[in-house]
């Protein structure tokens, strides 16, 4: 049985932005494959700490986080698809990536990191809106499957 300490709790905060920047690279890859522009990526909410270039780290930056961008109006659903889900593929890969690294790395680190990226994955995949508004990419995706507005 894992009891919990303070160890534990500085792994989220250290680990758990990592996942959300991989995240929101995922979108953002998406976006820049079909030539639309990234405006800005955050990671946290809450007010800027850090910013270098379109990339945000924010005061809560181990909550969620947000990849803004500017698309053309008539855009085919696959490519909406693929810019909502990007995020969870990239966690997924990123899965795979640590799963093959912990091969020759024989740390319990990367089993956190694993762990805190499958749960990111689920957590984005529930469709509905975080407190501040905005949709999930479950909700988004399920929105473009229901032929509304994504």
């Amino acid at each position: 049985m894992m009891e919990f300490n303070f160890a534990y709790l500085f792994i989220w905060f250290a680990f758990f932005p990592i996942c959300i920047l991989v995240h929101e690279l995922g979108h953002a890859f998406f976006i820049t494959l079909w030539g639309w522009k990234v405006t800005n990526i955050q990671v946290g909410w809450g007010d800027t700490l850090i910013k270098i270039g379109k990339l945000s780290v924010n005061k809560m930056f181990f909550i969620g986080g947000l990849c803004s961008y500017e698309r053309p109006d008539h855009v085919s659903k696959i490519k909406k698809a693929f810019v909502h889900l990007g995020g969870v593929f990239f966690n997924a890969l990123f899965i795979g990536v640590l799963y093959w690294l912990s091969f020759f790395f024989k740390t319990e680190y990367i089993g956190y990191l694993n762990f805190m990226n499958s749960l990111l994955i689920l957590i984005c995949l529930i469709p509905c809106n975080d407190p501040r508004g905005y949709p999930s990419d479950g909700k988004q995706f399920l929105r473009l499957l229901r032929k509304e507005t994504a």
